[in-house]
């Protein structure tokens, strides 16, 4: 007989989630469901799911209580991939960005970088990267396993910007994209170690992550291998810190009505 009481978990098919949850399909308490980061709040707003891991900048956009789960979350130190722009012009003159319709903090970290650094505010045009239909913009913004092999006209192709590590250079701090989120009342001690300790064992292994999933994710072993080590799952102090400084900018810049306070579930 199929269980019917189980932990529902949204989180985005990337690469860069495996390292968090490889392994934990096979607990008969835990059903995961793929989408979109985009719909990852809605999802968790509308109880269709107990915990997701959600665009870090969806935790200010919320309609809800959220709680974020400590200890683990979806980051960088550095270069990653996870996020490119890819530009016909130099940063300081984009004036159009035409963005993935599945990324919602790369959008506002991709302004927070030109409004605060470069003095420039683009305007962003939506597009679906499935379609193939490519706006006229300056430059477009991908994130997740597209930037494996992104499929663009070539005069997109000569500037590839990495937006984690644009940040890093002019902050000296990391980034963190995604978090993992539930309402308020969920009982989440359970599942922070979980998460904690599914990445830890996994670390030690990334090799063996990125042979398997790599033909899932349309890349080889070795870009797999290489993309999950540049990735950082601790939720640690320097990367609130980041998160923190993140949301103040996108607050200054008036990219979010209002700066929210960071609190975690128990």
């Amino acid at each position: 007989m199929e269980k019917t009481h189980y932990t529902k978990i949204a989180l985005p098919s990337y690469l860069s989630t495996v390292p968090l949850i490889a392994g934990l399909e096979e607990n008969e308490d835990i059903k995961f469901f793929p989408a979109a980061p985009a719909a990852m709040v809605n999802m968790l707003e509308m109880k269709k799911v107990d915990l997701a891991l959600i665009p870090s900048i969806d935790y200010q956009l919320a309609h809800g209580d959220l709680k974020i789960l400590r200890g683990s979350a979806l980051g960088t130190l550095d270069t990653c991939a996870a996020a490119c722009l890819y530009s016909k012009k130099p940063l300081r003159d984009i004036k159009t960005i035409a963005c993935d319709i599945e990324s919602h903090t790369a959008i506002v970290l991709a302004h927070v970088i030109l409004r605060e650094f470069y003095g420039r505010q683009p305007e962003t045009i939506r597009f679906d990267y499935a379609t193939k239909q490519i706006p006229a913009a300056d430059a477009i913004l991908l994130v997740g396993d597209k930037n494996f092999s992104p499929d663009l006209p070539a005069e997109f192709m000569a500037r590839q910007i990495d937006l984690a590590h644009t940040w890093r250079k002019n902050t000296g701090l990391g980034f963190v994209f995604a978090l993992w989120a539930c309402r308020r009342g969920f009982k989440a001690q359970e599942f922070t170690s979980m998460f904690i300790l599914n990445y830890k064992k996994h670390l030690k292994h990334l090799d063996l992550l990125g042979a398997k999933y790599a033909p899932l994710h349309n890349c080889t072993p070795d870009s797999a291998l290489s993309h999950l080590a540049e990735m950082h799952y601790p939720l640690d102090a320097q990367q609130v810190k980041s998160l923190r400084f993140f949301y103040s900018l996108a607050h200054k810049h008036k990219l979010i009505r209002r700066q929210r306070m960071i609190f975690f579930a128990t």
